[in-house]
């Protein structure tokens, strides 16, 4: 199939760390097939995540990967993922400006703070196709009461000029569904995914590992991966009924 132009998205995303949503947007990135499609992305300069050496230089070798794969970088230093009304608005000229330049048929956004500043500037900018991915939702845990009652206004104003709202899970759909942000038919279901290739020639001894761990050889183990912040749920697993 030869196309006469290609389909020019722009992916829009406040930091990238070794975190999920920045995991996912990279892959995204990385895996569009580029005789279809010119790839922009779009990025903060991540420096409030207060990363690690090891995590900086996972996610420089993560972005050098992605435009060593014809991805054009482009980075906002005032895109910050905390709420700072001046970089913020900043940011917002900065997308507009960029996205009027580029002119993209598609502008995809991802986690919260990118998606309200970018599905704003794309409205602005005239992009025919606006999808966002919300990777999750500030609805509950993160804010108080007052703080998460203008998030959730802001989302419902976004939904507005979104055509397409990408959820990693069924939850994640029917919270969204809850706060009434957007109606059914603009939710899309695409779960996270995670490349196994670097997993490919791994091999563990069960027997070996548990008896490294000092745990009895006839025990279950179950694992979980992720940030050690009350969000994410770990209490629920460690529980004893």
């Amino acid at each position: 199939m030869i196309f006469l132009e290609k389909i020019k998205v722009a992916h829009i995303i406040a930091r990238l760390d070794k975190g999920g949503s920045a995991e996912n947007t990279l892959l995204t990135v990385k895996g569009l097939d580029r005789e279809i499609y010119d790839v922009i992305l779009i990025r903060g300069l991540s420096i409030e995540s207060n990363m690690a050496e090891d995590e900086v230089r996972v996610v420089g070798k993560s972005v050098r990967e992605a435009e060593g794969k014809g991805v054009r970088v482009i980075t906002i230093p005032s895109l910050v993922r905390r709420i700072q009304p001046f970089y913020d608005l900043k940011a917002f000229f900065a997308l507009i400006k960029i996205l009027l330049y580029e002119r993209p048929h598609i502008v995809h956004t991802h986690t919260s703070k990118a998606g309200i500043l970018g599905r704003g500037a794309a409205f602005f900018a005239r992009v025919p196709i606006i999808v966002h991915t919300p990777h999750g939702h500030v609805f509950w845990g993160y804010f108080g009461r007052l703080k998460t009652g203008i998030f959730i206004l802001l989302e419902k104003i976004s939904a507005l000029i979104t055509d397409r709202l990408v959820v990693l899970t069924e939850q994640e759909k029917n919270d969204h569904l809850h706060f009434h942000i957007a109606p059914e038919n603009k939710f899309s279901e695409v779960h996270s995914g995670i490349n196994l290739d670097r997993f490919s020639d791994t091999s563990v001894d069960p027997a070996a590992m548990k008896k490294k761990l000092t745990i009895p050889e006839g025990n279950l183990v179950v694992g979980t991966t992720g940030r050690l912040t009350h969000i994410k749920g770990h209490r629920y697993l460690t529980e004893v009924s």
